[in-house]
C-alpha cells in the first residue's frame, strides 16, 4: 500500500479533530484551551491510524477486486480492540497522555450538553407558540 494514503487520512482526522474544538466557547474549555485541543489531537490521531492504517488499505484491497490477503485479516482484531480502547474512554486513563483526553472529552460533553439546552429551549418555545 501507498503509506502516504494511510498517513493522509490520520492527519486528516486528527486535523478535524482539533479544528472542532474551535467550536467550543471559551466556558466549554475549563482547564485551558491548549490542553484541550493536545486531547483532540491525541484521540483524533488514534482514531486517525485506526481509520488510516486499517480500514483504508481494506477498502483498497476491495476497490481493486481482489481478496484481502491473510495477513490484512490479523489487524482486524486489533483494529476492534483499538476501537473498543478509543470508545470506551482507556485513553483517558493513560498515564502520559489521559489528562489531556479527559480535558478534550469534558470540553466534548460541555459543548454536548449546551447544544441540547439551546434545543430543548427552542422545542420549548414551539410548543408554546402551538398551545396558545
Amino acid at each position: 500500500m501507498l503509506l502516504w494514503i494511510e498517513l493522509g487520512v490520520a492527519l486528516a482526522v486528527m486535523a478535524v479533530s482539533v479544528g472542532l474544538t474551535f467550536l467550543f466557547s471559551p466556558e466549554h474549555m475549563a482547564p485551558s484551551a491548549r490542553v484541550v485541543r493536545i486531547g483532540a489531537a491525541l484521540q483524533g490521531l488514534v482514531l486517525g491510524a485506526l481509520i488510516g492504517f486499517v480500514l483504508v488499505p481494506f477498502r483498497l484491497t476491495a476497490m481493486d477486486g481482489v481478496p484481502p490477503s491473510p495477513e490484512a485479516s490479523v489487524a482486524f482484531l486489533p483494529a476492534f480492540a483499538l476501537l473498543v480502547i478509543v470508545r470506551g474512554g482507556l485513553l483517558a486513563r493513560a498515564p502520559l497522555m489521559g489528562r489531556f483526553v479527559r480535558a478534550f472529552r469534558r470540553a466534548t460533553l460541555h459543548w454536548r450538553i449546551a447544544r441540547a439546552q439551546k434545543t430543548l429551549g427552542r422545542l420549548d418555545d414551539l410548543e408554546k407558540r402551538i398551545r396558545s
